[in-house]
């Protein structure tokens, strides 16, 4: 168009810039049973996906440091941990330059629970053997909700003599309700 034989114009044009996807790592607490799925997550890290010059930080309700997640049992051993974005407040994405996710990869650990048992032990009139009685076996410290019971228990005095003794649960005894390994139980007479 050298010679201006052209009246050039452009016709407005319009082009979409989309959120960066980005994926924060995290770090989740460890904690004993609680019979829920509640966690918490802290340390949150983008590892350099930002673009230069922002910073993203990732806070909890009210500005805690922690942030509720979720483990994916809820039962004692080493499960994924997961964080929701409504759980969290985010601060430097105000325009929304970032879509954040979590990672999929964190773990962490649900330690058995400690709870004392007590029982009764009968009383009985000299018969010359060990053997004892056991009953009314009382759980100490057990989540709301969950059902602990002792079956085929078998128990021994100390002493087969006449006199007051310790009396012990013999191996063998059934635990009832703590399948999933939840409680680390300690008996006490």
């Amino acid at each position: 168009n050298g010679d201006g034989n052209y009246a050039i114009a452009f016709a407005p044009v319009q082009a979409e810039i989309t959120p960066k996807p980005v994926t924060a790592s995290f770090t989740a607490a460890d904690k004993v049973y609680d019979g829920n799925a509640m966690a918490q997550a802290s340390s949150f890290d983008f590892g350099g996906q930002l673009v230069a010059g922002d910073v993203l930080t990732i806070t909890g309700p009210g500005g805690a440091a922690t942030v509720p997640a979720a483990f994916s049992q809820v039962k004692a051993g080493v499960w994924k941990v997961t964080v929701v974005l409504a759980s969290c407040t985010v601060t430097g994405n105000d325009e929304g330059n970032y879509a954040i996710s979590f990672s999929d990869q964190v773990t962490a650990t649900i330690t058995p629970k400690p709870v004392a048992v007590s029982f009764t032990a009968e009383d009985k009139t000299y018969d010359g053997s060990r053997t004892a009685t056991v009953r009314d076996f009382v759980f100490t410290g057990v989540v709301e909700g969950d059902v602990l019971s002792v079956q085929d228990a078998t128990a021994q005095f100390a002493e087969s003599r006449v006199g007051a003794w310790p009396v012990t649960l013999d191996p063998g005894y059934t635990v009832t309700g703590n399948s999933e390994g939840s409680y680390a139980l300690s008996f006490a007479g």
